[in-house]
């Protein structure tokens, strides 16, 4: 994830996230072999503001 704020990046997984990608591969005759995917994010605003 890249915090469209203060330019972090944040690094994600998610076993789900992972299988659900094989998943969708596989159901269209695919392997994959890398991949990539950049969440684009900003801070929640809090309940004070």
């Amino acid at each position: 994830m890249v915090c469209t704020e203060s330019g972090a990046i944040i690094e994600l997984y998610d076993a789900e996230l992972e299988a659900l990608q094989q998943r969708i591969a596989e159901r269209h005759g695919y392997e994959i072999i890398d991949h990539s995917m950049v969440l684009y994010v900003k801070p929640k605003a809090s309940a004070a503001q």
